[in-house]
Order: structure tokens, then sequence, then C-alpha cells
């Protein structure tokens, strides 16, 4: 079905979009705390170690809290998108049915 196609490659790419942005945004924050963390640190080699390991740590967890939100808002966009959808086919159908009866009232018309 055409509608359907076009719909599902359309939630296809948004949800492939958001992806890319949130991995993107993910890894910029990770090295650039990573990177702060070590030229910043005033402590030794073993204590610095141990810092950056936190801080991943740390960046590990926002990162799939920002995945877990991600997936929450896709599942949320596909819901809406497939009621929209669904309103669009039901639309159509009654527009199409609205047109036949027309057309058959016509017809009935021009015999009489």
């Amino acid at each position: 079905m055409f509608i359907n196609d076009y719909l599902e490659k359309k939630k296809r790419k948004e949800r492939d979009e958001t992806v890319k942005t949130v991995v993107i945004a993910a890894g910029v924050g990770i090295a650039a705390g990573l990177t702060a963390g070590v030229l910043l640190a005033p402590n030794s080699g073993k204590e610095t170690r141990a810092a950056i390991a936190k801080k991943a740590e740390k960046a590990a967890e926002m990162a799939k809290n920002a995945a877990i939100a991600v997936k929450e808002d896709l599942l949320n966009k596909e819901e809406q998108l497939e009621k929209n959808s669904k309103d669009l086919v039901e639309k159509a159908t009654d527009t199409l049915n609205k047109t036949i009866d027309v057309s058959a009232e016509t017809l009935a018309k021009d015999k009489d």
C-alpha cells in the first residue's frame, strides 16, 4: 500500500536520524569529559586513572539513559504515526464510499 510504505520510510528515516544524533552527542560528551579530566587533573597517575574510570562509568550511564529516552520517544512517535495513518486510511475510505454513493445515486436518477 503506497501510503503505508511512505509512512514506514518516513518513520525509519526519523528513527535513524535520532539515533545518529544521540550517538554523536554521547560520543562528543564522553570525549570532552575524559579530555578535561586528564588535562585538569592535579592528581597522581593512579588517582587520575581512577577518576577517569569513574567519569567513564558516569558517561556510559548518561549514554544509556539517553538511549532509553530516545527509544521511548521513538515508540511514542511510532504510535502517533500509526494512529495518524489509520485515520488517514479511514478518511480516504469514507471519501471513496461517499463518492461511490453519489455515483450510484446519479446513475439511479439517470435511469429514471
